[in-house]
Protein backbone atom coordinates (compact mmCIF):
# COMPACT_ATOMS: atom_id res chain seq x y z
CA UNK A 1 0.00 0.00 0.00
CA UNK A 2 1.46 3.52 -1.12
CA UNK A 3 1.91 5.97 1.48
CA UNK A 4 0.01 9.48 1.73
CA UNK A 5 1.49 11.51 -1.56
CA UNK A 6 3.27 8.68 -2.54
CA UNK A 7 2.49 7.89 -6.28
CA UNK A 8 3.52 4.98 -8.58
CA UNK A 9 5.20 6.70 -11.86
CA UNK A 10 3.45 4.92 -14.39
CA UNK A 11 1.66 6.18 -17.20
CA UNK A 12 -1.75 4.15 -16.99
CA UNK A 13 -4.32 3.43 -14.83
CA UNK A 14 -3.91 6.93 -13.30
CA UNK A 15 -7.12 8.80 -10.84
CA UNK A 16 -8.62 11.88 -12.19
CA UNK A 17 -10.57 14.37 -10.01
CA UNK A 18 -13.08 16.57 -12.08
CA UNK A 19 -14.14 19.06 -9.82
CA UNK A 20 -17.01 21.36 -11.21
CA UNK A 21 -20.52 22.65 -10.19
CA UNK A 22 -21.71 22.22 -12.92
CA UNK A 23 -23.29 18.09 -13.14
CA UNK A 24 -23.62 18.12 -16.61
CA UNK A 25 -20.19 19.17 -17.25
CA UNK A 26 -18.73 16.93 -14.69
CA UNK A 27 -20.52 13.93 -16.60
CA UNK A 28 -19.57 14.79 -19.86
CA UNK A 29 -15.74 14.68 -19.17
CA UNK A 30 -16.07 11.83 -17.16
CA UNK A 31 -17.05 9.71 -19.80
CA UNK A 32 -14.74 11.46 -22.46
CA UNK A 33 -12.03 10.66 -20.23
CA UNK A 34 -13.51 7.13 -19.39
CA UNK A 35 -14.15 6.18 -22.90
CA UNK A 36 -10.85 7.41 -24.38
CA UNK A 37 -8.02 6.93 -21.84
CA UNK A 38 -6.71 4.25 -19.32
CA UNK A 39 -7.44 6.41 -16.56
CA UNK A 40 -10.05 6.52 -13.85
CA UNK A 41 -12.07 9.13 -13.76
CA UNK A 42 -13.89 10.89 -10.48
CA UNK A 43 -16.48 13.70 -9.80
CA UNK A 44 -16.99 16.76 -7.21
CA UNK A 45 -19.71 19.34 -7.58
CA UNK A 46 -17.86 21.91 -5.49
CA UNK A 47 -14.35 22.60 -3.34
CA UNK A 48 -15.65 21.49 -0.24
CA UNK A 49 -16.43 17.62 -1.63
CA UNK A 50 -13.58 17.98 -3.64
CA UNK A 51 -11.16 19.06 -0.58
CA UNK A 52 -13.15 16.01 1.32
CA UNK A 53 -12.57 13.78 -1.36
CA UNK A 54 -8.79 14.39 -1.98
CA UNK A 55 -8.06 13.88 1.98
CA UNK A 56 -9.95 10.35 2.10
CA UNK A 57 -8.07 9.36 -0.78
CA UNK A 58 -4.69 10.58 0.69
CA UNK A 59 -5.37 9.09 3.70
CA UNK A 60 -5.68 5.43 2.36
CA UNK A 61 -2.68 5.81 -0.13
CA UNK A 62 -5.35 5.64 -3.02
CA UNK A 63 -4.55 9.86 -3.74
CA UNK A 64 -5.50 11.49 -6.96
CA UNK A 65 -2.67 11.71 -9.21
CA UNK A 66 -4.85 14.77 -11.31
CA UNK A 67 -7.17 17.29 -10.84
CA UNK A 68 -9.70 19.16 -13.13
CA UNK A 69 -10.53 22.41 -11.11
CA UNK A 70 -13.01 24.80 -12.65
CA UNK A 71 -12.19 28.49 -10.88
CA UNK A 72 -16.03 29.48 -10.54
CA UNK A 73 -17.63 28.07 -7.92
CA UNK A 74 -19.73 28.34 -4.87
CA UNK A 75 -18.69 27.65 -1.15
CA UNK A 76 -15.36 27.07 -2.13
CA UNK A 77 -13.75 28.24 -5.61
CA UNK A 78 -11.10 27.10 -7.17
CA UNK A 79 -8.18 29.25 -6.39
CA UNK A 80 -9.09 28.37 -2.34
CA UNK A 81 -9.31 25.01 -3.14
CA UNK A 82 -5.70 24.83 -4.66
CA UNK A 83 -4.41 26.93 -2.11
CA UNK A 84 -5.92 24.07 0.59
CA UNK A 85 -4.52 21.26 -1.09
CA UNK A 86 -1.33 22.23 -1.80
CA UNK A 87 -0.34 22.76 2.06
CA UNK A 88 -0.08 19.39 2.20
CA UNK A 89 0.11 17.78 -1.96
CA UNK A 90 2.88 18.94 -3.64
CA UNK A 91 2.89 16.40 -5.91
CA UNK A 92 -0.71 15.94 -7.85
CA UNK A 93 -0.85 17.51 -11.10
CA UNK A 94 -3.74 20.34 -11.55
CA UNK A 95 -5.20 21.66 -14.86
CA UNK A 96 -7.48 24.85 -14.18
CA UNK A 97 -10.79 25.22 -16.24
CA UNK A 98 -11.54 28.42 -16.64
CA UNK A 99 -13.42 31.81 -18.29
CA UNK A 100 -11.59 34.42 -20.57
CA UNK A 101 -12.29 36.30 -18.23
CA UNK A 102 -10.08 34.84 -15.37
CA UNK A 103 -7.06 34.40 -17.63
CA UNK A 104 -4.91 36.42 -14.97
CA UNK A 105 -6.17 34.70 -12.21
CA UNK A 106 -4.99 31.37 -13.73
CA UNK A 107 -1.45 32.60 -14.79
CA UNK A 108 -0.79 33.73 -11.21
CA UNK A 109 -1.96 30.11 -10.30
CA UNK A 110 0.20 28.86 -12.89
CA UNK A 111 3.22 31.01 -11.33
CA UNK A 112 2.23 30.47 -7.48
CA UNK A 113 1.12 26.66 -7.31
CA UNK A 114 2.47 24.74 -9.95
CA UNK A 115 -0.11 24.25 -12.56
CA UNK A 116 0.68 21.91 -14.64
CA UNK A 117 -2.35 23.66 -17.49
CA UNK A 118 -5.10 25.83 -18.13
CA UNK A 119 -7.71 25.48 -20.40
CA UNK A 120 -11.19 27.67 -21.86
CA UNK A 121 -14.33 26.84 -20.98
CA UNK A 122 -16.14 25.98 -23.03
CA UNK A 123 -13.85 23.19 -24.11
CA UNK A 124 -14.97 22.03 -27.39
CA UNK A 125 -12.27 20.07 -28.71
CA UNK A 126 -11.43 16.51 -27.20
CA UNK A 127 -8.23 16.19 -28.40
CA UNK A 128 -7.09 19.57 -26.75
CA UNK A 129 -8.12 17.90 -23.34
CA UNK A 130 -6.68 14.77 -23.48
CA UNK A 131 -3.59 16.04 -24.98
CA UNK A 132 -3.32 18.53 -21.81
CA UNK A 133 -4.66 15.85 -19.64
CA UNK A 134 -1.73 13.62 -20.69
CA UNK A 135 0.92 16.38 -20.93
CA UNK A 136 0.48 16.96 -16.86
CA UNK A 137 0.37 13.46 -15.69
CA UNK A 138 3.71 13.20 -17.93
CA UNK A 139 4.85 16.35 -16.35
CA UNK A 140 4.27 15.28 -12.86
CA UNK A 141 5.93 11.67 -13.66
CA UNK A 142 9.00 13.24 -15.06
CA UNK A 143 8.67 15.42 -11.81
CA UNK A 144 8.54 12.44 -9.27
CA UNK A 145 11.45 10.78 -10.69
CA UNK A 146 13.60 13.65 -10.67
CA UNK A 147 12.61 13.88 -6.99
CA UNK A 148 13.55 10.58 -6.52
CA UNK A 149 16.51 10.60 -8.39
CA UNK A 150 17.33 13.63 -5.89
CA UNK A 151 16.84 11.68 -3.06
CA UNK A 152 18.65 8.80 -4.14
CA UNK A 153 21.67 11.51 -5.05
CA UNK A 154 21.50 13.07 -1.62
CA UNK A 155 21.65 9.82 -0.35
CA UNK A 156 24.26 8.73 -1.45
CA UNK A 157 26.09 12.44 -1.46
CA UNK A 158 25.32 11.68 2.81
CA UNK A 159 26.68 8.31 2.74
CA UNK A 160 29.76 9.53 0.35
CA UNK A 161 30.50 12.48 3.22
CA UNK A 162 30.15 9.83 6.25
CA UNK A 163 32.40 8.09 5.20
CA UNK A 164 34.74 11.08 4.13
CA UNK A 165 33.72 12.02 7.77
CA UNK A 166 34.72 9.06 8.74
CA UNK A 167 38.72 8.47 6.43
CA UNK A 168 39.12 12.29 8.05
CA UNK A 169 38.65 11.10 11.41
CA UNK A 170 40.86 8.06 11.17
CA UNK A 171 43.64 9.64 9.46
CA UNK A 172 43.28 12.66 12.05
CA UNK A 173 44.04 9.42 14.68
CA UNK A 174 46.49 8.00 12.69
CA UNK A 175 48.19 12.03 12.78
CA UNK A 176 47.84 11.76 16.49
CA UNK A 177 49.39 8.24 17.39
CA UNK A 178 52.35 9.04 15.19
CA UNK A 179 52.60 12.30 16.88
CA UNK A 180 52.48 10.28 20.18
CA UNK A 181 54.96 7.58 18.76
CA UNK A 182 57.29 10.93 17.42
CA UNK A 183 57.10 12.53 20.75
CA UNK A 184 58.33 9.45 22.59
CA UNK A 185 61.06 8.82 20.56
CA UNK A 186 61.93 11.73 21.00
CA UNK A 187 62.18 11.56 24.67
CA UNK A 188 63.39 8.61 24.98
CA UNK A 189 66.71 9.56 22.30
CA UNK A 190 66.70 12.46 24.61
CA UNK A 191 67.00 10.36 27.99
CA UNK A 192 69.44 7.89 25.77
CA UNK A 193 71.63 11.25 25.26
CA UNK A 194 71.42 12.05 28.74
CA UNK A 195 72.36 9.18 29.87
CA UNK A 196 75.54 8.47 27.47
CA UNK A 197 76.59 11.51 29.09
CA UNK A 198 76.13 10.75 32.84
CA UNK A 199 77.97 7.39 31.75
CA UNK A 200 81.30 9.42 30.26
CA UNK A 201 80.91 11.71 33.66
CA UNK A 202 80.42 8.82 35.84
CA UNK A 203 83.74 7.09 33.89
CA UNK A 204 85.43 10.81 34.35
CA UNK A 205 84.53 10.96 38.05
CA UNK A 206 86.17 7.41 38.80
CA UNK A 207 88.84 8.08 36.98
CA UNK A 208 88.93 11.66 38.85
CA UNK A 209 88.40 10.24 42.02
CA UNK A 210 90.74 7.51 41.77
CA UNK A 211 93.58 10.22 41.25
CA UNK A 212 92.71 12.47 43.86
CA UNK A 213 92.47 10.09 46.12
CA UNK A 214 96.49 8.90 46.37
CA UNK A 215 97.80 12.41 46.61
CA UNK A 216 94.95 13.08 48.92
CA UNK A 217 95.94 10.16 51.44
CA UNK A 218 98.97 11.28 51.21
CA UNK A 219 98.43 15.16 52.53
CA UNK A 220 96.16 13.76 55.26
CA UNK A 221 98.82 10.95 56.46
CA UNK A 222 101.35 13.05 56.58
CA UNK A 223 99.23 16.03 58.50
CA UNK A 224 97.97 13.48 60.70
CA UNK A 225 102.01 12.46 61.79
CA UNK A 226 102.76 16.05 62.32
CA UNK A 227 99.72 16.85 64.71
CA UNK A 228 100.62 13.66 66.37
CA UNK A 229 104.68 14.02 67.13
CA UNK A 230 104.75 17.93 67.00
CA UNK A 231 104.77 19.81 69.90
CA UNK A 232 104.14 23.78 70.38
CA UNK A 233 107.79 24.05 71.47
CA UNK A 234 109.03 23.14 68.22
CA UNK A 235 105.89 23.82 65.99
CA UNK A 236 104.09 27.26 66.42
CA UNK A 237 100.40 26.64 67.48
CA UNK A 238 99.16 28.89 64.56
CA UNK A 239 100.87 26.02 62.55
CA UNK A 240 99.29 23.46 64.25
CA UNK A 241 96.05 24.76 64.19
CA UNK A 242 96.32 25.13 60.02
CA UNK A 243 97.46 21.23 59.81
CA UNK A 244 94.52 20.44 61.92
CA UNK A 245 92.87 22.35 59.40
CA UNK A 246 93.70 20.43 56.45
CA UNK A 247 93.40 16.87 58.30
CA UNK A 248 89.28 18.19 58.39
CA UNK A 249 89.43 19.11 54.88
CA UNK A 250 90.93 16.50 53.72
CA UNK A 251 88.34 13.88 55.69
CA UNK A 252 85.78 16.36 53.47
CA UNK A 253 87.20 15.13 50.52
CA UNK A 254 87.49 11.88 51.33
CA UNK A 255 83.47 12.04 51.77
CA UNK A 256 83.17 13.77 48.11
CA UNK A 257 85.79 11.23 46.20
CA UNK A 258 83.55 8.06 48.04
CA UNK A 259 80.37 9.79 46.71
CA UNK A 260 81.66 10.26 43.58
CA UNK A 261 82.74 6.14 43.63
CA UNK A 262 79.67 4.99 44.83
CA UNK A 263 77.47 6.89 42.50
CA UNK A 264 79.75 6.14 39.20
CA UNK A 265 79.68 2.37 40.49
CA UNK A 266 76.13 1.88 41.01
CA UNK A 267 74.68 -1.10 38.66
CA UNK A 268 72.07 0.24 36.08
CA UNK A 269 68.57 -1.02 37.00
CA UNK A 270 68.98 -2.59 39.99
CA UNK A 271 65.94 -2.03 42.64
CA UNK A 272 66.74 -2.69 46.14
CA UNK A 273 64.66 -1.18 49.07
CA UNK A 274 66.16 2.44 49.53
CA UNK A 275 65.53 5.29 52.92
CA UNK A 276 64.59 8.29 50.87
CA UNK A 277 65.61 10.65 53.57
CA UNK A 278 69.45 9.23 53.92
CA UNK A 279 69.11 9.31 50.12
CA UNK A 280 68.34 12.56 50.10
CA UNK A 281 71.33 13.39 52.99
CA UNK A 282 73.96 11.92 50.63
CA UNK A 283 74.09 14.16 48.03
CA UNK A 284 77.40 15.69 49.76
CA UNK A 285 78.54 17.62 46.15
CA UNK A 286 75.24 19.29 45.65
CA UNK A 287 75.08 20.19 49.33
CA UNK A 288 78.48 22.02 49.48
CA UNK A 289 77.32 23.91 46.39
CA UNK A 290 74.78 25.21 48.23
CA UNK A 291 76.83 26.43 51.23
CA UNK A 292 79.19 27.81 49.13
CA UNK A 293 76.50 30.08 47.43
CA UNK A 294 75.03 31.08 50.67
CA UNK A 295 71.76 28.72 50.08
CA UNK A 296 70.22 28.02 53.58
CA UNK A 297 68.45 24.40 53.28
CA UNK A 298 65.90 23.55 55.67
CA UNK A 299 65.03 19.85 56.07
CA UNK A 300 61.46 18.63 57.39
CA UNK A 301 61.59 14.48 56.86
CA UNK A 302 59.09 12.37 58.17
CA UNK A 303 60.05 10.71 61.38
CA UNK A 304 58.99 7.23 60.47
CA UNK A 305 61.00 4.50 58.81
CA UNK A 306 60.18 3.84 55.22
CA UNK A 307 61.41 2.76 52.22
CA UNK A 308 60.67 2.86 48.06
CA UNK A 309 61.97 -0.14 45.81
CA UNK A 310 64.02 1.47 43.12
CA UNK A 311 67.53 2.63 41.47
CA UNK A 312 69.33 4.32 44.01
CA UNK A 313 71.36 5.60 41.34
CA UNK A 314 68.57 6.95 39.20
CA UNK A 315 66.99 8.46 42.17
CA UNK A 316 69.89 10.03 42.94
CA UNK A 317 70.48 11.37 39.22
CA UNK A 318 66.37 12.98 39.77
CA UNK A 319 67.21 14.32 42.87
CA UNK A 320 70.11 15.91 41.28
CA UNK A 321 68.60 17.72 38.99
CA UNK A 322 65.93 19.18 41.12
CA UNK A 323 68.55 20.55 43.21
CA UNK A 324 70.37 22.23 40.12
CA UNK A 325 67.44 23.76 39.38
CA UNK A 326 66.77 24.81 42.56
CA UNK A 327 70.36 26.43 42.97
CA UNK A 328 70.30 28.12 39.78
CA UNK A 329 66.31 29.55 40.56
CA UNK A 330 67.70 30.54 43.65
CA UNK A 331 70.27 32.88 42.06
CA UNK A 332 70.37 36.43 42.87
CA UNK A 333 67.67 36.14 45.33
CA UNK A 334 68.83 37.91 48.86
CA UNK A 335 67.76 34.89 50.85
CA UNK A 336 68.16 32.24 49.31
CA UNK A 337 66.30 29.35 50.92
CA UNK A 338 65.11 25.35 49.67
CA UNK A 339 63.11 23.19 51.48
CA UNK A 340 63.09 19.71 51.86
CA UNK A 341 60.39 17.81 52.97
CA UNK A 342 59.46 14.00 52.87
CA UNK A 343 55.87 12.98 54.10
CA UNK A 344 53.84 9.92 54.27
CA UNK A 345 50.54 9.66 52.70
CA UNK A 346 48.16 6.96 53.71
CA UNK A 347 45.92 5.84 51.28
CA UNK A 348 42.62 3.58 52.41
CA UNK A 349 42.16 1.32 48.94
CA UNK A 350 45.96 2.20 47.14
CA UNK A 351 49.08 1.62 48.56
CA UNK A 352 51.18 4.14 50.87
CA UNK A 353 53.11 6.58 49.47
CA UNK A 354 56.01 9.06 50.53
CA UNK A 355 55.26 12.58 49.24
CA UNK A 356 58.73 14.51 48.65
CA UNK A 357 58.73 18.21 48.14
CA UNK A 358 61.73 20.38 46.73
CA UNK A 359 60.09 23.97 47.69
CA UNK A 360 62.49 26.80 46.40
CA UNK A 361 61.89 30.81 46.56
CA UNK A 362 63.42 31.83 43.86
CA UNK A 363 61.71 33.42 40.41
CA UNK A 364 59.33 31.12 39.50
CA UNK A 365 58.20 29.93 36.16
CA UNK A 366 55.35 31.49 34.30
CA UNK A 367 51.73 30.58 34.36
CA UNK A 368 51.95 30.04 30.49
CA UNK A 369 54.94 27.63 29.92
CA UNK A 370 54.41 25.40 33.16
CA UNK A 371 52.52 22.78 31.09
CA UNK A 372 55.89 22.42 28.81
CA UNK A 373 58.51 21.76 31.45
CA UNK A 374 58.84 18.15 31.37
CA UNK A 375 58.55 18.30 27.26
CA UNK A 376 62.82 17.54 25.88
CA UNK A 377 64.91 20.38 25.65
CA UNK A 378 62.46 23.07 26.78
CA UNK A 379 63.96 25.28 29.00
CA UNK A 380 63.53 28.69 30.93
CA UNK A 381 66.84 29.26 31.37
CA UNK A 382 69.49 31.42 29.27
CA UNK A 383 70.83 30.03 26.50
CA UNK A 384 73.86 28.24 27.30
CA UNK A 385 72.85 27.71 31.07
CA UNK A 386 70.40 25.02 30.73
CA UNK A 387 70.11 21.66 28.41
CA UNK A 388 66.29 21.30 28.94
CA UNK A 389 66.72 17.85 29.72
CA UNK A 390 66.80 17.75 33.28
CA UNK A 391 63.20 17.61 33.72
CA UNK A 392 62.39 15.22 31.37
CA UNK A 393 64.95 12.82 32.90
CA UNK A 394 63.36 13.25 36.22
CA UNK A 395 60.22 12.44 34.75
CA UNK A 396 61.29 9.20 33.21
CA UNK A 397 62.49 7.84 36.39
CA UNK A 398 59.36 8.68 38.91
CA UNK A 399 57.28 7.16 36.12
CA UNK A 400 59.66 4.33 36.15
CA UNK A 401 59.44 4.18 39.72
CA UNK A 402 55.78 3.92 39.79
CA UNK A 403 55.58 7.40 41.15
CA UNK A 404 54.13 10.81 39.72
CA UNK A 405 55.33 13.93 40.03
CA UNK A 406 54.01 17.89 39.05
CA UNK A 407 55.60 21.05 39.28
CA UNK A 408 53.57 24.16 40.34
CA UNK A 409 54.79 28.07 40.93
CA UNK A 410 53.47 30.86 42.50
CA UNK A 411 54.48 33.33 40.25
CA UNK A 412 51.76 35.95 37.90
CA UNK A 413 49.73 34.72 41.05
CA UNK A 414 49.50 36.04 44.95
CA UNK A 415 53.11 36.96 46.39
CA UNK A 416 53.53 34.45 49.35
CA UNK A 417 57.24 34.63 49.86
CA UNK A 418 59.54 36.72 51.88
CA UNK A 419 61.33 38.16 49.02
CA UNK A 420 58.99 38.82 46.81
CA UNK A 421 59.09 36.17 44.29
CA UNK A 422 56.63 32.67 43.80
CA UNK A 423 59.20 30.20 44.02
CA UNK A 424 58.46 26.84 42.77
CA UNK A 425 57.72 23.58 44.33
CA UNK A 426 58.45 19.85 43.21
CA UNK A 427 56.02 17.09 44.39
CA UNK A 428 57.28 13.60 43.73
CA UNK A 429 55.28 10.98 44.80
CA UNK A 430 56.50 7.26 45.49
CA UNK A 431 54.84 3.62 46.32
CA UNK A 432 56.13 2.48 49.62
CA UNK A 433 57.72 -0.46 50.41
CA UNK A 434 57.92 -0.89 53.64
CA UNK A 435 57.65 1.45 56.40
CA UNK A 436 58.71 0.85 60.50
CA UNK A 437 58.13 3.12 63.60
CA UNK A 438 61.29 1.99 65.40
CA UNK A 439 64.81 1.51 63.79
CA UNK A 440 64.73 -2.24 64.46
CA UNK A 441 65.28 -3.76 61.38
CA UNK A 442 68.46 -3.79 58.74
CA UNK A 443 67.70 -3.26 55.21
CA UNK A 444 70.36 -3.71 52.30
CA UNK A 445 71.35 -0.23 51.93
Amino acid sequence: MLKQNERELTPQGHRILIVDDDPLVCKITRELIFRNTPHNPDTANDGIDALDKHKKASNTGQGYDLMLVDLMMPEMDGTTLISEIREYDQDIAIIVITGRGELSEAYRLLKEFQISDFLYKPVNSTDALLFSIENALEKSRLRLEIQQHEKLLEERVLERTNALRNEVAEHKQSEEKLDHANHELKETQAQLVQAAKLASIGELATGIAHELNTPLMIIRGNSQLILENATESLVPQEILQSISQFVEQTDRMGRIINWLRNFSNQTLFESIPIRVNDALDSLIPVSEQFRQRGIQIEKNYDSSHFFVLGNLSELEQAFIHLLTNARDALEGIEHPTLKIQTEIQSQKQQEDTVVIRFIDNGHGIPQDVIANVFDPFFTTKEVGKGTGLGLSVCYGIVKKHHGHIEVSSLRDSIDLSDQGHGGTTVTISLPILQKFESENLEILI
